[in-house]
């Protein structure tokens, strides 16, 4: 009899065909597994290394540099700095300046503004030291009827974070802010004795070009300040203006802050062991022993 060749042809392949299918649905399931590990890896690296926003780290660049410039800087200098076409560092700054990040001098520079100032004062409060002297603050204004003012070291120097008026007015309006000199305000001269030296030397260059702190006159402010606790300046800032400032010291020693009293120098006992510098010193030490200072 002779053999059915489109049967026999047909039972042949049909196993092929199921075979394929199965091959097929394995395939498939080890493709789904495999999205499945992708997936999953790559939400793990998106934990560990967050999604960033490249426009913003470009934007910030902009607003390093100009923080980073004592003066400010114009848009040819941004450009410049950051190698930004200026069309598109424009667009920036602009987009900062409606924030009130940035700011601009009369000159046409920008400059950080009132809200970057506000940001800054906003994350020294959680710090805590400003927190922390507000109490000791009031007190002193209160012991002696003097202005009273914080500082802690700034990128340019001794910087204003925190103040109090005194009862009477002084000719001088000091503004949170306020970038203090080293060698000739009092706040300065704490920082000066009491500052890491690396930190000192670039400001104290640009105050006066070609200071070094193993200068002589220098050198002996930092000694004078050393030995008595305290800075004192009487008419070096401003004719007739008078001031006292004691350091406030972390658990280890190290400098946090400056706790000053300004008056005018008919009003303000300059002496060190007077009854102002004694209170000024106590709420110092005060401020400092809440920070883990050990007596």
């Amino acid at each position: 009899m002779p053999r059915n060749t489109d049967a026999d042809s047909l039972a042949v392949k049909a196993p092929a065909k199921s075979a394929a299918g199965a091959s097929s649905k394995t395939a498939a399931k080890a493709s789904a597994k495999a999205a499945a590990t992708a997936a999953s890896k790559a939400a793990d690296a998106e934990v560990r290394s967050p999604r960033r926003i490249q426009s913003l780290e470009i934007g910030f660049r902009l607003v390093r540099e100009i923080e980073s410039a004592p003066r400010g800087l114009s848009l040819k200098d941004v450009s410049a700095h950051t190698g930004m076409p200026r069309s598109k560092a424009h667009l920036y700054l602009g987009t900062f300046l409606s924030l009130g990040l940035l700011a601009r001098d009369g000159a046409g520079n920008y400059r950080l503004g009132p809200y970057a100032l506000q940001i800054g004062l906003s994350a020294l409060r959680q710090s805590g030291v400003v927190d922390l002297a507000e109490e000791a603050m009031r007190e002193v204004q209160d012991a002696t009827a003097h202005a009273v003012h914080l500082a802690i070291w700034g990128n340019h120097g001794p910087t204003i974070v925190c103040k109090l008026d005194g009862r009477m007015k002084v000719p001088m309006s000091i503004q949170v802010g306020y970038v203090l000199p080293l060698l000739t305000s009092a706040s300065g001269r704490v920082f000066l004795a009491y500052e890491y030296p690396q930190l000192l030397q670039p400001i104290l260059e640009r105050e006066q070009p070609g200071a070094k702190l193993a200068d002589k006159a220098v050198a002996a402010v930092i000694k004078d300040v050393r030995k008595v606790g305290m800075g004192g300046s009487s008419g070096r800032i401003y004719e007739g203006l008078a001031a006292l400032s004691c350091p406030v010291l972390n658990h280890r020693g190290e400098l946090c802050a400056a706790l000053t009293i300004l008056d005018t120098a008919a009003l303000l006992d300059m002496r060190v062991d007077g009854k102002s510098a004694a209170i000024l010193r106590k709420a110092a030490e005060e401020i400092s022993t809440r920070l883990g200072k050990l007596a």
